[in-house]
């Protein structure tokens, strides 16, 4: 698991960093791919409802 702790660029995250959902909950990354639209950035996270985000490649996203 990766222990950066620092805000990161979504199109830096990395499979296993640990991010913050909707509800609060601390879940972990269990993909991270191109997303469909230009510029777009697909998050999958493992155990947590909904289990997937788009986000913009620069958008930044404190990691755990």
């Amino acid at each position: 698991m990766n222990k950066r702790q620092k805000w990161v660029r979504a199109d830096k995250l990395q499979a296993g960093d640990r991010v913050q959902d909707a509800k609060g909950n601390i879940v972990t990354i269990k993909e991270v791919s191109q997303g469909i639209f230009p510029g777009s950035i697909l998050i999958t996270l493992q155990n947590t409802d909904p289990d997937f985000v788009y986000l913009e490649s620069d958008t930044k996203v404190f990691v755990e």
